[in-house]
């Protein structure tokens, strides 16, 4: 009879010391739009309706397309990927993937008689003294 004692103590002392450990922070993601957003929490709504709040902690990382932000500068309406640490009720942002922004397209300036024309500022052109038009360059 005390052997059996000993033995289900020595048990539950082990599963007992293992227990929290495993237990202390669940990993998990999260994908949606910012419902809103201020320097400390996002409010996202995933693809099925359901708003979650998420906390930024100090040790949470802010990736916009493959830069590192100093601080999360996320925006209403933007796609996020969210990686969690969920301890109880809270849930704490490990990594936040915002998409990239745009590349911003240079303006270039052509003359509407002559298309060879071509500057990078306003002017005149050169043959015609013609204003230039603004279009938009393509890569």
């Amino acid at each position: 009879m005390r052997m059996v004692r000993f033995v289900a103590l020595v048990v539950a002392a082990s599963f007992a010391s293992s227990w929290p450990a495993a237990h202390a922070g669940q990993q998990s993601a999260l994908q949606g739009t910012i419902v809103s957003a201020d320097a400390r929490r996002l409010l996202v709504r995933d693809d099925a309706g359901r708003s979650t709040a998420v906390a930024i902690g100090a040790k949470t990382v802010c990736v916009r397309g493959a830069t590192v932000l100093p601080r999360c500068d996320a925006q209403v309406g933007e796609r996020v990927a969210i990686q969690l640490e969920e301890s109880g009720a809270t849930k704490t942002a490990t990594r936040v993937t915002l998409p990239a922004k745009p590349a911003k397209t240079a303006t270039i300036y052509v003359c509407p008689m002559h298309p060879e024309v071509v500057l990078d500022k306003p002017g005149k052109c050169p043959k015609c003294g013609m204003t230039l038009e603004p279009r938009k360059a393509t890569q």
